[in-house]
């Protein structure tokens, strides 16, 4: 009898695998914790309990405001609003460089470089208008088909791995990403939808990849695995890893770590890399760049990037020990390689690299796993997490992705303890109570948690409560109560907080807030005058004044500044210096029609005639309409008329 080589045990091994999965009997066969057969009707009733669960843990957020990106990109948005412009809106140029303006106007417009997430809030707007429960459902959903994509996934890791069917270990991982605190930020976000279906199309097209894996005939399958890797670039273009995903997934599952599987299907992994140039290409020549198209500024490169080992490490105690979540992370990028914060996490990371080499040698069952998890965690932040910087050094949505590695690991040591303890009753008993406690725990923090997505309010406060002294922080409790509860005196503490902030980190103050902090003094004269209480309100337009001016000191150009501050002027009957102002105005922007409507009332008052009734007729060009202006002309021409028949 001759004996089969080790090549030959691994490709019969994988070729075993591969039988069971396309067995006519489907799931037919699959066992339970107990190794008996599952019936297909449990599993249907395990995820739609499970999909309950999600619902229930993650309602507080449902009818959650729009925040953050969500006012730019879906409430402000006229692309998503103009239903017959739909398709031309979805994708268009950026320019290579602009000015700080042009990058917040294209703020209120669609990412061209995600049109796929584009035309779902297209969607969602013209059903549901502005009302923020259909976008927290439609993200609620994608979620769970989520879920149920990796339990699949998962089947066929396990499958492949250890060579028998079991849904145990497939539903423990699916049931921890499902109802994990860490993935709020995602869920729960509205503009977090990119991450969710990047997730979809991403998982969707290793399936498909998998299942023509085991016949390369059916070409189709092919096709459509290019096509959902399509879908995942135009969703979010962090999902540029695909194909090396693909690879490492062939190598360690499919091919049981042997490079023979893996040469038989090297044109078609040739085929995704293909792919992936030409999109990043066509990014480059559309474009302009690869890096992040929306960020008015980025972390400089080496900062970003010496910053990332402290950042996984971050990530990870989120996903060990869920708290210190948030929305808005108010981390600075590292100035030093050398901070201790830094030097602590790359040995951390070494220590891991380490653990996981060490389970490549040995690559028993478990081992493996560590390793596909431990290398799919990695290349899941990889485009965030390493050399291409962005707005912000850490942020949670960037993990859900990675969720098939943590959420396995998890769901592995949980596997480890079983069999250790599965000759003894008490001690499964004992295993399957702490499982329950944890995911008691796990799902009473998301729902506490989802309690911060209710409003603006209370999700800058959760941030204010992690990062105390953060101006940014400041900045969106300021803007709360100035434009949504319009409490002035909080409004001005928070602004003024930031002000002190900045200054004493010898930082620029965003400009902005001198801005607001001066049309909230001019509010509160308006309503001192209102009440006949004089002084106080002459005291309150100076205020105002004064932050213009300082505002104009750090910002000479700053268009609305100079209008707001010529306004406050006329408020104060100081009309040569409002006239100065709205010239400054008219430098800037020759076509501001109130501009020339207010220099025309101070010429008028100041006895220039001809000046004013040249400014009114300038006012008019702009504006045929403004009835004030008609009137000022009108009644000047007719004292002019007036004045000439009396000389006559």
């Amino acid at each position: 009898m001759s004996t089969m080589s080790k090549t030959q045990r691994r490709q019969l091994a994988t070729v075993t695998a591969r039988k069971a999965v396309d067995d006519s009997s489907g799931i037919t066969g699959i066992t339970g914790i107990t190794g008996a057969p599952v019936r297909p009707a449990y599993l249907v009733l395990w995820f739609v309990l499970l999909c309950g669960l999600v619902f229930c843990v993650y309602a507080p957020a449902l009818h959650g405001e729009f925040m953050l990106d969500d006012v730019s990109k879906v409430q402000n948005n006229p692309d998503i609003r103009d239903w017959d412009q739909l398709w031309s809106n979805l994708i268009h140029r950026y320019p290579v460089t602009r000015t700080l303006e042009e990058k917040f106007q294209a703020d209120m417009h669609n990412d061209p470089s995600r049109p796929v997430v584009s035309l779902t809030y297209a969607l969602n707007y013209h059903w549901g208008k502005d009302h923020t429960f259909g976008y927290h459902l439609v993200n609620l959903l994608l979620h769970c088909v989520n879920i149920l994509l990796f339990w699949l996934l998962t089947c066929y890791i396990w499958l492949h791995i250890f060579k028998k069917r079991s849904v145990f270990f497939p539903c423990v991982v699916a049931t921890l990403f499902a109802i994990h605190p860490v993935n709020s930020a995602v869920v729960s976000y509205i503009y977090s939808r990119s991450d969710l279906l990047a997730t979809l199309f991403f998982l969707s097209a290793l399936l498909l990849f998998y299942t023509f894996a085991g016949n390369t005939r059916r070409i189709g399958l092919y096709v459509l695995t290019i096509l959902c890797f399509l879908l995942s670039l135009l969703s979010k273009q962090s999902t540029a890893t695909f194909p090396l995903v693909a690879l490492v997934f062939d190598y360690m599952i499919l091919s049981d770590f042997s490079l023979a599987g893996l040469r038989k299907r090297q044109y078609f992994h040739l085929g995704l890399w293909l792919v992936l140039f030409g999109y990043l290409l066509a990014r480059v020549l559309y474009f302009g760049q690869v890096g992040d198209l929306e960020a008015a500024e980025t972390w400089p490169a080496y900062n970003y990037a010496i910053t990332q080992p402290f950042s996984i490490m971050k990530y990870l105690q989120l996903i060990l020990v869920p708290i210190g979540l948030c929305l808005d992370h108010g981390l600075d990028a590292a100035r030093s390689l050398f901070e201790p914060r830094i030097i602590w996490s790359c040995l951390g990371i070494i220590g891991i690299i380490a653990g996981v080499r060490y389970a490549y040698r040995r690559r028993t069952p478990p081992d493996k796993m560590v390793v596909f998890y431990a290398i799919w965690f990695f290349l899941a932040i990889a485009p965030t997490s390493t050399i291409l910087p962005t707005t912000a050094v850490l942020v949670e949505n960037r993990i859900y992705l990675a969720g098939v590695a943590w959420a396995g690991l998890f769901g592995l040591g949980y596997l480890v303890l079983w069999q250790a303890a599965q000759h003894t009753a008490l001690w499964r008993n004992a295993l399957i109570g702490l499982f329950i406690v944890h995911l008691g725990i796990l799902s009473g923090i998301t729902y506490v948690h989802n309690d911060a997505f209710r409003t603006r309010e209370k999700m800058w406060l959760s941030a204010d409560q992690l990062y105390p002294r953060r101006s940014r922080t400041q900045q969106g409790l300021g803007d709360v109560y100035l434009y949504d509860k319009q409490d002035y005196e909080k409004a001005t503490e928070h602004y003024e907080e930031l002000v002190e902030i900045d200054q004493h980190l010898h930082r620029p103050v965003p400009m902005n807030i001198f801005h607001n902090l001066g049309s909230m003094y001019v509010w509160k004269g308006d309503s001192a005058k209102a009440a006949k209480d004089y002084p106080t309100a002459q005291a309150d337009y100076q205020k105002g004044v004064d932050d213009y001016q300082h505002e104009l000191a750090l910002y000479p150009d700053s268009l609305a500044a100079h209008k707001d501050l010529a306004f406050t002027f006329c408020v104060l009957n100081r009309y040569p210096d409002a006239e100065r102002e709205y010239r400054e105005c008219l430098r800037l922007d020759p076509q501001c029609e109130r501009a020339y409507y207010v220099i025309g009332a101070c010429c008028q008052n100041t006895g220039r005639i001809a000046e004013a009734l040249e400014d009114y007729r300038h006012a008019l060009a702009l504006d045929p309409n403004d009835a004030g202006v008609q009137k000022n002309l009108a009644q000047l021409t007719a004292a002019l008329q007036r004045g000439g028949r009396a000389g006559k």
